[in-house]
């Protein structure tokens, strides 16, 4: 490990910096966090999951070095206090991000460390590392205190079909933090509270089967806990400016854009359910991550559902 001198950090925050780095490393020699992600990751959502636990782990770890540095009692430290600032420095963030999805990501350690340290003091590292073994999915799960279903909900319907003579690229599920980040696109702020009613979501891009063209088509589904909350984020989309169709069904809304006003008015079958002969008792979709940087040119007009 190199230590490159920084005159502007203090000795306290040199200390937690390099500590937490070392949690990462011991982490690695524990789990093999490459393997780690590869078993439990797919989707982003579950991959801001699996960063709470990361993360979480080594916010916790590097701030119980200080601790017990200062001879301090871990049990009279206000844990709640402590990352709930934390909490409202980051969302604060998110509030003024031109990419609010991208800026919601640091909010994995607050939330994560929360959890943790709440584990920590019912059972000790021991507890912590015992994550591990089945770690939740969702990072709502995490934001409720690892209480709740470690898997999110199945949706009533899958993706829609494509439009005409287009395909599905690209499957993913941005969870709680998807939502938020739409709150904020909306003009409503990060809206932490009101996205815990997130319960499911998949976000599907469809391209063109003719590479040549760069049309784009983008639906998403998300599936709310009631009807009620589900209407509430309508009409707050219908009342909003984003170029985008909102369509209520159920508990579920189904968010549909595309690069062009022509492609979107021609895109058909969107007021039905997309494969409703499958049951919500069919397996989750496969999710597809563009991985290499080429990849995601094809997805830079979805990105106008979460500015």
């Amino acid at each position: 490990m190199t230590v490159i001198l920084d005159v502007e950090r203090t000795n306290r925050q040199g200390t937690l910096l390099l500590s937490h780095e070392f949690v990462h490393a011991l982490q690695d020699q524990r789990e093999g966090l490459a393997r780690f992600y590869d078993e439990y990751g797919g989707p982003s959502d579950a991959i801001f999951a699996l960063r709470c636990l990361t993360e979480g782990e080594a916010v916790l770890v590097s701030n119980l070095t200080l601790i017990e540095g200062a001879g301090t009692d871990a049990g009279d430290v206000d844990w709640e206090g402590y990352f709930g600032d934390w909490l409202e420095q980051e969302l604060a963030d998110v509030e003024l991000a031109d990419a609010p999805l991208y800026a919601a990501r640091a909010l994995v350690y607050p939330v994560g460390g929360l959890a943790l340290a709440t584990a920590y003091r019912s059972g000790g590292l021991a507890a912590v590392r015992g994550v591990y073994r089945n770690p939740p999915r969702t990072f709502l799960n995490w934001v409720n205190l690892n209480r709740g279903a470690l898997e999110p909900e199945a949706l009533d319907c899958e993706p829609p079909e494509p439009p005409e003579g287009f395909e599905l690229k690209y499957l993913d599920r941005h969870g709680m933090l998807g939502l938020l980040s739409l709150s904020v696109g909306l003009g409503k702020g990060a809206a932490y509270d009101a996205s815990r009613a997130w319960t499911a979501d998949t976000f599907a891009v469809y391209t063109a089967a003719e590479e040549a063209s760069e049309e784009v088509a983008v639906a998403w589904r998300i599936r709310f806990d009631t009807e009620r909350a589900a209407a509430r984020w309508a009409s707050d989309l219908a009342s909003s400016e984003l170029p985008l169709q909102a369509q209520q069904q159920g508990q579920e809304l189904l968010l549909t854009a595309a690069s062009s006003e022509s492609l979107l008015a021609d895109w058909s079958g969107l007021d039905a359910c997309g494969n409703a002969d499958k049951s919500r008792t069919s397996p989750r979709p496969h999710y597809r991550v563009p991985r290499s940087v080429a990849r995601w040119r094809e997805l830079r007009h979805a990105a106008t559902f979460l500015r």
